[in-house]
């Protein structure tokens, strides 16, 4: 929930990790003033870059946007959508088996956070920057296996 500050509005912070730990794993944490979030994914999809791309058109123009992410048999739904001009809600929403082979399957809600959509992109960002200093980009592509480091939206 945004807070009135001095008559602007100020949103919390969304917080997010991207942990790499080799063999096309990685863990992925988000953290907002009353929700947590950590959990595995694979690089059987592209999910920092995925990220990063809708995170780059939601700054430009779109309101609302999608990613799936992996950790089979499971898949995680991101949907991250606008609030106002500058406030972003991240809702990932667990689903046991992938939701295409099982569309009315279990499901459960993972994370439901509320932050600023600016704050958020500089989270991803930094996120970013600490793989690439630590890992370097060759080492991202080689503990991440299937994708390169996603150097346009970044």
């Amino acid at each position: 929930m945004p807070e009135f500050v001095g008559g602007a509005t100020r949103h919390f912070m969304i917080e997010f990790s991207f942990e790499l730990c080799g063999g096309g794993l990685a863990e992925v944490g988000l953290t907002d003033e009353v929700s947590t979030a950590t959990f595995t994914v694979t690089n059987d999809t592209d999910a920092l870059g995925d990220l990063a791309r809708v995170l780059v058109h939601m700054l430009h123009y779109a309101e609302a946007s999608e990613i799936v992410t992996l950790d089979p048999p499971a898949e995680y739904h991101w949907r991250l959508e606008r609030r106002g001009h500058d406030g972003l809600s991240v809702e990932v929403v667990r689903h046991e088996k992938l939701a295409d082979l099982d569309p009315g399957g279990p499901q459960r809600l993972v994370f439901d956070g509320r932050g600023g959509l600016i704050e958020f992109v500089r989270e991803v960002v930094d996120a970013m920057t600490e793989i690439s200093r630590t890992h370097g980009l060759s080492g991202y592509e080689s503990l991440w296996e299937s994708h390169e480091f996603p150097r346009k939206p970044y």
